[in-house]
Parts: structure tokens; C-alpha cells; sequence
């Protein structure tokens, strides 16, 4: 007997509406060919019906407690498909991508914000670092060694 599943809705859609900017719904809703109406409906954390990423994550969830080889590797496979657009970025493109992060996490530190935007922009710092560094040796962001530091940051944030 397998234990109740249990993913927040409403924590869920609440961490994907802070991670969207604006610009970002924007270009993802001409990306995928739909209304921007229908993207800010996915991703907003007060709209009852549930975002196409809260059942995926509920399914991801349910499929790890069932089968986490087959978890593992359905992450692996999302992995590469997210990590092969930065694997042919620009190097000036990527050195911007750090310094808008790096920005943006000063920002966030002396405006005070809460703790956990503060960790939020510090991982986004290290991720865009290591796309960067990725860039310069030509290797795919994920076969660029995480720190364990980092590690922990992603996870606590």
C-alpha cells in the first residue's frame, strides 16, 4: 500500500507564478502558440483549476514513490531537453545572463526581501554561472560539477 500523494496545488502555482516574469508568460505564450490569458490562467496560484505543471509534479511525485528508476530517468530526459537550448547560447549571451542574476540578487539584498527570494535569486546566480561555464568548455550545463553548497541552496530554497 502506497502512502497518500500529497503536492500543495497552491504552493506549487505560487512558486511557478514567482519564477515567471512578466516578459517571460509573454514570449512562453508565442512560443507554445496560445493566448497570454491562457499562460497567466496556468500559472496563477488562485485560479481553482489545476496548472498543467501541478499534475505533472503530482504524476512526477506518485511515479517516484511507485518507481524511482523511472522517476530518475523521466527527470534525466527533462534535464536534456531544458539544458540543450543553453548548450548553444551565445558566450556574451550567457556572461549577460550572470550579471542580470548577479543584479538582481544585490537588489534583492538591499531591499531586504524575504529570505527565501534572497536564496531563490543567489541559485539563480550559480545556475547562470554554471550555463556560463558550461558555454566556455562546451559542455552541457549539467556536466558541470554543482558544489554542495549549491546543492543545499536548491534545496532549502
Amino acid at each position: 500500500m502506497n502512502p497518500q500523494i500529497t503536492v500543495d496545488q497552491h504552493e506549487t502555482e505560487r512558486f511557478l507564478f514567482n519564477v515567471l516574469d512578466h516578459g517571460d508568460k509573454s514570449e512562453l505564450a508565442q512560443a507554445l502558440g496560445v493566448s497570454l490569458s491562457e499562460i497567466s490562467q496556468q500559472v496563477n496560484p488562485e485560479e481553482p483549476r489545476k496548472s498543467d505543471y501541478f499534475r505533472f509534479k503530482r504524476f512526477l511525485v506518485a511515479l517516484a514513490t511507485v518507481n524511482p528508476k523511472a522517476a530518475q530517468l523521466l527527470c534525466a530526459d527533462l534535464h536534456a531537453v531544458v539544458d540543450a537550448p543553453c548548450a548553444h547560447k551565445d558566450i556574451s549571451k550567457l556572461t549577460g545572463d550572470v550579471a542580470q542574476e548577479s543584479t538582481e540578487l544585490i537588489c534583492a539584498a538591499l531591499q531586504r526581501k524575504p529570505a527565501h527570494v534572497q536564496r531563490k535569486e543567489a541559485l539563480d546566480v550559480v545556475m547562470a554561472s554554471y550555463r556560463f561555464i558550461a558555454g566556455l568548455t562546451e559542455r552541457k550545463p549539467n556536466e558541470v560539477s554543482i558544489p554542495r553548497r549549491a546543492m543545499r541552496l536548491r534545496k532549502t530554497g
